[in-house]
Protein backbone atom coordinates (compact mmCIF):
# COMPACT_ATOMS: atom_id res chain seq x y z
CA UNK A 1 0.00 0.00 0.00
CA UNK A 2 1.37 3.56 -0.74
CA UNK A 3 1.53 6.84 0.99
CA UNK A 4 -1.09 8.00 -0.81
CA UNK A 5 -3.30 4.52 -0.52
CA UNK A 6 -2.72 5.17 3.15
CA UNK A 7 -4.11 8.30 3.91
CA UNK A 8 -6.86 7.72 1.69
CA UNK A 9 -8.00 4.95 3.93
CA UNK A 10 -7.55 7.12 7.14
CA UNK A 11 -9.67 9.53 5.31
CA UNK A 12 -12.26 7.71 4.00
CA UNK A 13 -12.86 6.07 7.90
CA UNK A 14 -13.67 9.58 9.56
CA UNK A 15 -12.13 10.95 12.55
CA UNK A 16 -10.65 8.59 15.06
CA UNK A 17 -10.01 10.43 18.21
CA UNK A 18 -10.40 8.85 21.25
CA UNK A 19 -11.46 5.61 19.59
CA UNK A 20 -10.68 2.63 19.72
CA UNK A 21 -9.58 1.17 15.87
CA UNK A 22 -8.14 -2.63 14.93
CA UNK A 23 -5.85 -2.89 12.34
CA UNK A 24 -5.48 -6.25 10.51
CA UNK A 25 -2.66 -7.18 9.11
CA UNK A 26 -0.28 -4.81 10.03
CA UNK A 27 2.63 -5.63 8.62
CA UNK A 28 5.70 -3.50 9.87
CA UNK A 29 3.72 -0.98 11.65
CA UNK A 30 3.56 1.84 9.14
CA UNK A 31 -0.13 2.45 9.37
CA UNK A 32 0.10 1.52 12.81
CA UNK A 33 1.78 4.44 13.54
CA UNK A 34 -0.16 6.85 11.44
CA UNK A 35 -3.49 5.50 13.53
CA UNK A 36 -1.77 5.97 16.49
CA UNK A 37 -1.47 9.62 16.00
CA UNK A 38 -5.02 10.16 14.49
CA UNK A 39 -6.41 8.38 17.91
CA UNK A 40 -4.42 10.40 20.24
CA UNK A 41 -4.01 9.54 23.46
CA UNK A 42 -7.50 8.85 24.33
CA UNK A 43 -7.79 6.16 22.23
CA UNK A 44 -6.05 2.88 21.58
CA UNK A 45 -4.73 0.60 18.68
CA UNK A 46 -4.61 -2.78 18.57
CA UNK A 47 -2.46 -4.24 15.18
CA UNK A 48 -1.89 -7.34 14.47
CA UNK A 49 -0.44 -9.91 12.24
CA UNK A 50 -0.19 -13.70 11.19
CA UNK A 51 3.36 -13.50 10.76
CA UNK A 52 5.81 -13.23 13.50
CA UNK A 53 8.27 -11.34 11.86
CA UNK A 54 5.39 -8.98 10.80
CA UNK A 55 5.14 -8.72 14.43
CA UNK A 56 8.30 -7.90 15.41
CA UNK A 57 9.40 -5.82 13.05
CA UNK A 58 5.28 -3.48 14.20
CA UNK A 59 6.87 -4.07 17.77
CA UNK A 60 10.29 -2.42 17.36
CA UNK A 61 8.46 0.59 14.97
CA UNK A 62 5.95 1.15 17.75
CA UNK A 63 7.73 0.91 20.70
CA UNK A 64 7.38 4.02 21.92
CA UNK A 65 3.55 4.78 21.27
CA UNK A 66 1.82 3.64 24.60
CA UNK A 67 -1.44 3.65 22.94
CA UNK A 68 -0.92 0.75 20.55
CA UNK A 69 -0.91 -3.35 21.35
CA UNK A 70 0.82 -5.14 18.91
CA UNK A 71 0.00 -9.06 18.75
CA UNK A 72 -0.27 -12.14 16.91
CA UNK A 73 -3.67 -13.23 15.91
CA UNK A 74 -5.33 -14.49 12.80
CA UNK A 75 -7.75 -11.24 11.02
CA UNK A 76 -10.35 -14.24 10.90
CA UNK A 77 -10.68 -14.58 15.02
CA UNK A 78 -9.92 -11.23 16.21
CA UNK A 79 -9.24 -11.38 19.79
CA UNK A 80 -12.15 -8.50 21.35
CA UNK A 81 -15.33 -9.25 22.36
CA UNK A 82 -18.90 -8.51 20.90
CA UNK A 83 -19.25 -4.95 19.85
CA UNK A 84 -16.07 -3.59 21.74
CA UNK A 85 -14.47 -1.76 19.21
CA UNK A 86 -15.12 1.40 16.96
CA UNK A 87 -13.10 1.36 13.40
CA UNK A 88 -11.47 -2.13 11.99
CA UNK A 89 -8.91 -1.21 8.80
CA UNK A 90 -7.86 -3.49 6.84
CA UNK A 91 -4.96 -2.86 4.51
CA UNK A 92 -4.44 -4.84 1.50
CA UNK A 93 -5.29 -7.78 3.13
CA UNK A 94 -9.31 -9.50 1.77
CA UNK A 95 -8.08 -10.22 -1.15
CA UNK A 96 -5.35 -12.35 -0.14
CA UNK A 97 -7.61 -14.74 1.74
CA UNK A 98 -9.27 -16.91 0.68
CA UNK A 99 -12.51 -16.29 3.11
CA UNK A 100 -12.35 -12.69 2.76
CA UNK A 101 -16.53 -12.82 4.34
CA UNK A 102 -15.14 -14.53 7.29
CA UNK A 103 -12.71 -12.00 8.26
CA UNK A 104 -15.35 -9.27 7.62
CA UNK A 105 -17.72 -10.99 9.56
CA UNK A 106 -15.67 -11.22 12.73
CA UNK A 107 -14.94 -7.52 12.06
CA UNK A 108 -18.95 -6.92 12.59
CA UNK A 109 -18.65 -8.77 15.54
CA UNK A 110 -16.12 -7.27 17.10
CA UNK A 111 -17.90 -3.36 16.70
CA UNK A 112 -20.06 -1.34 17.80
CA UNK A 113 -23.20 -0.29 16.34
CA UNK A 114 -22.69 2.97 14.19
CA UNK A 115 -18.48 1.45 14.26
CA UNK A 116 -17.51 1.37 10.87
CA UNK A 117 -14.79 -0.73 8.49
CA UNK A 118 -11.99 0.33 6.41
CA UNK A 119 -10.47 -1.81 3.61
CA UNK A 120 -8.42 -1.39 0.58
CA UNK A 121 -7.50 -4.17 -2.01
CA UNK A 122 -5.66 -4.02 -5.27
CA UNK A 123 -7.41 -2.19 -8.69
CA UNK A 124 -7.20 -4.10 -12.10
CA UNK A 125 -4.17 -6.03 -12.90
CA UNK A 126 -3.73 -3.60 -15.97
CA UNK A 127 -3.57 -0.78 -13.61
CA UNK A 128 -1.19 -2.35 -11.58
CA UNK A 129 2.02 -2.46 -13.13
CA UNK A 130 4.34 -2.91 -10.28
CA UNK A 131 2.47 -5.78 -9.66
CA UNK A 132 2.19 -7.97 -12.65
CA UNK A 133 5.48 -7.10 -14.00
CA UNK A 134 7.46 -8.91 -11.54
CA UNK A 135 5.38 -11.74 -11.31
CA UNK A 136 5.55 -12.29 -15.09
CA UNK A 137 9.33 -11.51 -14.39
CA UNK A 138 9.65 -14.09 -11.95
CA UNK A 139 7.83 -16.73 -14.27
CA UNK A 140 10.48 -15.82 -17.49
CA UNK A 141 13.18 -16.26 -14.94
CA UNK A 142 12.12 -19.66 -13.20
CA UNK A 143 11.66 -18.46 -10.55
CA UNK A 144 8.07 -18.14 -9.66
CA UNK A 145 6.51 -19.50 -6.36
CA UNK A 146 3.09 -21.23 -7.23
CA UNK A 147 0.44 -19.14 -5.79
CA UNK A 148 -3.36 -18.85 -6.49
CA UNK A 149 -4.07 -17.51 -9.71
CA UNK A 150 -4.34 -13.45 -9.56
CA UNK A 151 -7.80 -12.73 -10.23
CA UNK A 152 -9.03 -16.01 -7.78
CA UNK A 153 -9.84 -16.36 -3.99
CA UNK A 154 -5.90 -15.77 -2.35
CA UNK A 155 -4.73 -13.83 -5.47
CA UNK A 156 -3.88 -9.98 -5.11
CA UNK A 157 -6.81 -9.50 -8.27
CA UNK A 158 -9.61 -11.16 -6.34
CA UNK A 159 -11.35 -8.11 -5.76
CA UNK A 160 -10.60 -5.77 -8.17
CA UNK A 161 -13.46 -5.31 -9.60
CA UNK A 162 -16.24 -2.49 -7.31
CA UNK A 163 -18.95 -4.39 -7.59
CA UNK A 164 -17.35 -7.81 -6.38
CA UNK A 165 -16.07 -5.55 -3.66
CA UNK A 166 -19.42 -4.19 -2.52
CA UNK A 167 -21.26 -7.44 -3.04
CA UNK A 168 -18.87 -8.67 -0.68
CA UNK A 169 -18.77 -6.24 1.95
CA UNK A 170 -22.36 -5.67 1.47
CA UNK A 171 -23.17 -9.52 2.38
CA UNK A 172 -21.05 -9.47 5.59
CA UNK A 173 -23.86 -7.45 6.82
CA UNK A 174 -22.40 -3.99 6.42
CA UNK A 175 -24.16 -0.63 5.08
CA UNK A 176 -23.64 2.15 3.35
CA UNK A 177 -20.75 0.74 1.87
CA UNK A 178 -18.70 3.05 -0.25
CA UNK A 179 -16.07 2.47 -3.17
CA UNK A 180 -13.67 4.92 -4.59
CA UNK A 181 -10.49 4.17 -6.67
CA UNK A 182 -7.59 5.90 -5.74
CA UNK A 183 -4.17 6.28 -8.56
CA UNK A 184 -1.16 7.05 -7.64
CA UNK A 185 2.72 6.81 -8.74
CA UNK A 186 5.41 3.90 -7.33
CA UNK A 187 8.56 6.53 -8.13
CA UNK A 188 12.11 3.37 -8.05
CA UNK A 189 15.64 4.92 -8.94
CA UNK A 190 16.31 1.84 -11.24
CA UNK A 191 14.84 -1.80 -11.89
CA UNK A 192 17.15 -2.80 -9.00
CA UNK A 193 15.63 -0.46 -6.76
CA UNK A 194 12.21 -1.86 -7.43
CA UNK A 195 13.49 -5.36 -7.40
CA UNK A 196 13.87 -4.88 -4.03
CA UNK A 197 11.00 -2.48 -2.76
CA UNK A 198 8.96 -5.60 -4.26
CA UNK A 199 10.90 -7.87 -1.97
CA UNK A 200 10.77 -5.96 0.92
CA UNK A 201 6.74 -6.07 0.69
CA UNK A 202 5.69 -9.62 -1.69
CA UNK A 203 6.93 -12.30 0.47
CA UNK A 204 6.41 -14.34 -3.09
CA UNK A 205 9.14 -12.26 -4.67
CA UNK A 206 11.81 -12.43 -1.10
CA UNK A 207 10.87 -16.34 -1.10
CA UNK A 208 12.06 -16.40 -5.06
CA UNK A 209 15.13 -14.44 -4.14
CA UNK A 210 16.42 -16.34 -1.25
CA UNK A 211 16.78 -19.32 -3.69
CA UNK A 212 17.69 -18.19 -6.49
CA UNK A 213 21.51 -18.67 -7.81
CA UNK A 214 23.66 -15.99 -9.24
CA UNK A 215 22.41 -17.20 -13.00
CA UNK A 216 18.87 -16.83 -12.47
CA UNK A 217 19.15 -13.49 -10.27
CA UNK A 218 21.05 -11.73 -12.95
CA UNK A 219 18.63 -13.15 -15.77
CA UNK A 220 15.86 -11.56 -13.09
CA UNK A 221 17.52 -8.09 -13.54
CA UNK A 222 17.94 -8.49 -17.22
CA UNK A 223 14.36 -8.97 -17.83
CA UNK A 224 13.00 -6.22 -15.33
CA UNK A 225 15.58 -3.69 -16.94
CA UNK A 226 13.47 -4.65 -20.61
CA UNK A 227 9.96 -4.92 -18.72
CA UNK A 228 10.56 -1.69 -16.97
CA UNK A 229 11.97 -0.06 -19.72
CA UNK A 230 8.60 1.89 -21.05
CA UNK A 231 8.20 3.23 -17.43
CA UNK A 232 11.09 5.31 -17.11
CA UNK A 233 10.64 9.33 -16.82
CA UNK A 234 13.18 12.37 -16.08
CA UNK A 235 15.80 9.31 -14.35
CA UNK A 236 14.06 7.22 -12.73
CA UNK A 237 11.10 4.54 -12.94
CA UNK A 238 7.46 5.77 -12.52
CA UNK A 239 4.62 2.31 -12.07
CA UNK A 240 0.98 3.04 -12.20
CA UNK A 241 -0.77 2.20 -8.70
CA UNK A 242 -4.32 1.53 -8.76
CA UNK A 243 -6.48 0.37 -5.61
CA UNK A 244 -9.94 0.39 -4.17
CA UNK A 245 -10.91 2.15 -1.14
CA UNK A 246 -14.25 0.60 0.83
CA UNK A 247 -15.91 1.80 3.76
CA UNK A 248 -18.77 0.72 5.49
CA UNK A 249 -20.82 0.72 8.90
CA UNK A 250 -22.51 -1.49 11.09
CA UNK A 251 -26.50 -0.06 12.26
Amino acid sequence: MTADHARRLLTAVGPITHLRVVELACGDGELSQALADAVGAGGRVLAGDIADEAVRRARARLIRHANVTVARFDAHQIPCADGSVDVVIAGMLLMLTDRPRSVLEDVRRVLRSGGRVGASVWGMAQDNPWLSLIGAALTRSELAVRAAPAARPGGPFALARPDTLRRLVSSAGFEDVHIERVDSVLSCADHHAYLEYTRARLPSVAAALDRADERRRARLLEVLESATRRFRSDGELRLPVSALVCTGSVR
